[in-house]
């Protein structure tokens, strides 16, 4: 029954997102609408915060990603985002390399870091970040894979699939 509380709560939050874009301008009171959902022209602020907090970010970033439907963008951002977020909950301030990829037939979204750092402990978590990352990719057909990687650190890599798209 919690899980169902829970996955309930969260489509209700996301239905408020998708309703809020739909919204145009100003409320009824003058006040400013909500914000617009965040899209992979935005994903270098996400490597700012990640830097201020003592990581090194390099990212390789096509140049065909702005002409990606707003969607399949804005699920991205959000990958992207659950994966650095992830970097600095489990392995402090470390090397992260960030590929957004847009191929023929799929955007691969790659985010790797190097091993912990010192000292570093990694607060308990839930595992519900991941999750959310896996039924993002699943939304548009995708798959998800992560696991360390051979000399230290994590690996993950999504493919959204774009001929979904058409």
């Amino acid at each position: 029954m919690v899980r169902i509380a829970e996955t309930a709560d969260t489509a209700l939050v996301e239905m408020r997102r998708i309703l809020g874009l739909l919204t145009v301008g100003e409320d009824r009171d003058g006040a400013a609408g909500p914000a617009p959902e965040p899209s992979l022209g935005h994903v270098r602020t996400l490597f700012t915060a990640v830097e201020a907090a003592g990581c090194r970010v390099t990212a390789e970033l096509d140049d065909a990603l702005d002409a990606l439907p707003p969607a399949l963008q804005v699920s991205a951002y959000r990958i992207v985002q659950e994966a650095l977020t992830n970097v600095l909950k489990h392995a402090g301030a470390t090397d992260v390399r960030v590929a957004l990829r847009r191929g023929a037939t799929a955007l691969t979204i790659a985010v790797e870091n190097g091993p912990a750092a010192t000292k570093h402990r990694p607060p308990p978590g839930s595992g519900r970040g991941l999750l959310g990352v896996r039924e993002r990719a699943a939304a548009f057909g995708g798959t998800v894979h992560t696991g360390p990687r051979p000399h230290g650190g994590w690996r993950l890599c999504a493919t959204l699939p774009l001929e979904a798209l058409a």
